[in-house]
């Protein structure tokens, strides 16, 4: 399992060890020894914390038999260590007439709010004993329908999350984390100091984010073993999230400005519909310790 080791500058009170995770996209034929394998994996590591970057069912409008192998799975790594999740936008919407809408599966839901030792966050910030703060964010619908590369639609966006107490909590002292599914507009250095404004101006404290963590894109769809291919410090994707070629920010680690980390993590099932093709794609986990 690869790592990322973060120097933290003393924010954090002990060395902490977090399994990064995302992109599950579980469904009624998913091949269940691949999440049996990320298991065992983040078992290995023995990780203080777990983070999932969201998208955990691949529709959300599923049966009670998927919800029931997703409640099995869950358990299993919540027994690990304390989970932190924030929604991706298959757990909350479906696809209808090709346009993402709000969809709720109050099954799905239930059954997420009922594993012991894990954690949703919905537009809402903690902070962790080891002076750890998470916000995650949950962005509409409206969202993922329009160009993800739209700044406008974006920071309309990011308005309401904040309106809806998205950094209640947070601390300046604090070494913070933003979990944040996807990595379109938050990863580029303009969009992000503009959030970082808005937030401010809320809150009245000079916050800032030392990490973002996303998932989303799959890796751009480039396999693990050809994660050599150049482009943007290994950044680029083979395909992105409006189905164009060669996008930025699909991957990797970068830094969003001069004290800001960016990570976009792999999915653990890259291509669910195509299970054969999918076997090209290892599950991919992180580990990502602080100091």
């Amino acid at each position: 399992m690869e790592k990322y080791v973060l120097d933290t500058n003393g924010k954090v009170n002990k060395d902490t060890t977090i399994s990064l995770l995302s992109d599950f996209h579980v469904r009624e034929s998913a091949d269940e020894k691949r999440y049996t394998r990320t298991l065992k994996k983040v078992e290995n590591v023995k990780p203080d914390y777990i983070f999932i970057l969201g998208d955990i069912v691949e529709d959300v409008n599923c049966s009670s038999k998927t919800i029931e192998s997703i409640n099995k799975y869950l358990t299993s790594i919540s027994e690990v260590a304390p989970v932190y999740f924030v929604y991706g936008n298959h757990d909350t919407k479906t696809k209808q007439n090709g346009k993402w809408v709000e969809m709720i599966n109050d099954e799905y839901l239930d059954m997420l709010k009922g594993v012991k030792n894990f954690s949703i966050l919905d537009d809402e910030s903690i902070v962790l004993p080891e002076n750890i703060g998470l916000t995650g964010i949950n962005l509409p619908s409206t969202f993922y329908d329009d160009d993800m590369e739209n700044e406008k639609s974006y920071l309309k966006c990011v308005d309401e999350s904040i309106k809806n107490h998205l950094v209640d909590g947070l601390t300046a002292s604090s070494y913070n984390v933003l979990l944040h599914h996807t990595p379109n507009n938050i990863m580029k250095r303009r969009v992000y100091l503009e959030v970082l404004k808005r937030i401010r101006e809320s809150i009245g404290q000079d916050i800032n984010y030392d990490l973002i963590l996303s998932g989303h894109l799959h890796n751009g769809l480039i396999p693990k073993y050809a994660d050599f291919v150049p482009g943007n410090f290994g950044l680029v994707g083979l395909v992105g999230s409006n189905v164009n070629f060669f996008q930025d920010d699909c991957r990797g680690i970068k830094m969003v400005d001069d004290k800001t980390v960016g990570i976009i993590l792999p999915a653990i099932s890259s291509l669910p519909q195509f299970p054969l093709v999918d076997n090209l794609f290892p599950e991919n986990s992180k580990t990502l310790i602080l100091r």
